[in-house]
């Protein structure tokens, strides 16, 4: 499948991202990826309290952070309404186009 303009922009975007990661991997072993993921981890939760404080969603239950995953992929997506409430879990599928895989695939990343 070819990627629309919009898709590849959003795509280029991850590339230096994936990249660094890589290069750093490359340099110092598995440990890279362990200090990317907590560092993109700490990232997450900082812009979810972001997305919580702009939209005043209090509280940190299934309905909270249902909204602020909404709130996040509509906005990083384009997609509307992709996290779902299952009892008290929040259940998000995305079987679309994701700009961080599409970079990964691109760069052969492992």
């Amino acid at each position: 499948m070819a990627l629309t303009k919009e898709q590849m922009e959003a795509v280029q975007a991850q590339v230096p991202v994936i990249g660094l990661v890589m290069a750093y991997h490359s340099r110092f072993g598995e440990d890279a990826f362990l200090v990317a993921k907590e560092y993109f981890a700490q990232m997450g939760k900082m812009i979810g309290e972001n997305i919580k404080r702009n939209l005043n969603i209090t509280g940190s239950d299934a309905t909270a952070v249902a909204a602020a995953l909404n709130a996040f992929v509509l906005q990083a997506a384009g997609t509307p309404d992709m996290a779902k409430i299952e009892g008290n879990q929040v259940i998000l599928v995305n079987e679309g186009f994701c700009p961080v895989m599409e970079a990964v695939k691109m760069l052969n990343a492992p």
